[in-house]
Parts: structure tokens; C-alpha cells; sequence
């Protein structure tokens, strides 16, 4: 069965303040490799870069991304749960619903209340090496 980690950026891989480097992303590589996810974009990046911009940008993790999710209209989305429903677009038209998942963003509104597939970092401490350990043990636990 494939696994999917739906990648934010913003607040993630980086903090909230610049640089805008996405350094962070070296510690994703292990836990991705080991977990075999195969990684979809639902970061806004991608309403500017494509895929293969992005991955290139994200260095060894970029070998991982296979797609990003669709970008639907801010009036289409709800005021909480929109980057959920645009990953349920993807899983529905590139997978299955029932596919394995995790998203790992910045955002607890981005997703509904009862969603248990979201792991949110701190804005403003993103995904360092301590929270990069809580996230493996995290996933872990999901799959």
C-alpha cells in the first residue's frame, strides 16, 4: 500500500521568519526513507512553482515528491478544512480515499476538527532536528 506525507512549507520547513531556505527539509529525508511516504506538495508554493522546481529546492527530500495537490479557489474552501479538502481531491483522483496519509504543516485550521492525519508544528520553531524526532515517533504510530 503506498504511504503519503502531504508537505507544507512555509512555517514548516522553514520558521516563520527569513531566510526562506526550506533547511529543514534534510531531516524529512530519514523518516520518509525509512517509512517509504511518497511526497505530495499541499504547501501554496505550488500555486507558483512546479513540481520539479520544488523538488529540486527541497535537495535530497526532492527525490521523494511525486506530485502536489490541487489548488482550489479560496470561495470553494471552508473556513477550516481547506487544505484537507484539497487533499482528499488528490487521494480521490490520483489514489484511493482510503489511502495511508499523514500532512505535516503549520496550520490546525487548515484541516477539520476531527482530523487525526495532521501533525502542526510551531510557525515560528518549524520542523528542527527535536520536532523532526516527535514527528518520526508520530508517524510511526499512523502507519
Amino acid at each position: 500500500m503506498n504511504r503519503y506525507l502531504f508537505l507544507d512549507f512555509d512555517g514548516v520547513l522553514h520558521t516563520s521568519e527569513p531566510p526562506r531556505d526550506l533547511r529543514f527539509a534534510k531531516y524529512l529525508v530519514p523518516i520518509v526513507a525509512e517509512l517509504e511516504l511518497q511526497v505530495v506538495i499541499s504547501s501554496t508554493w505550488r500555486e507558483v512553482y512546479s513540481v520539479q522546481a520544488m523538488a529540486q529546492k527541497l535537495g535530497d527530500l526532492g527525490r521523494f515528491v511525486i506530485d502536489k495537490t490541487p489548488v482550489w479557489p479560496s470561495e470553494d474552501l471552508p473556513e477550516t478544512g481547506g487544505r484537507q479538502k484539497e487533499i482528499e481531491a488528490w487521494l480521490a483522483e490520483s489514489a484511493t480515499s482510503a489511502a495511508a496519509w499523514v500532512a505535516l504543516d503549520d496550520d490546525r485550521d487548515n484541516y477539520r476538527s476531527s482530523c487525526n492525519r495532521a501533525f502542526i508544528t510551531d510557525k515560528t520553531v518549524g520542523l528542527n532536528a527535536e520536532m523532526a524526532r516527535q514527528f518520526a515517533r508520530w508517524c510511526e504510530s499512523r502507519f
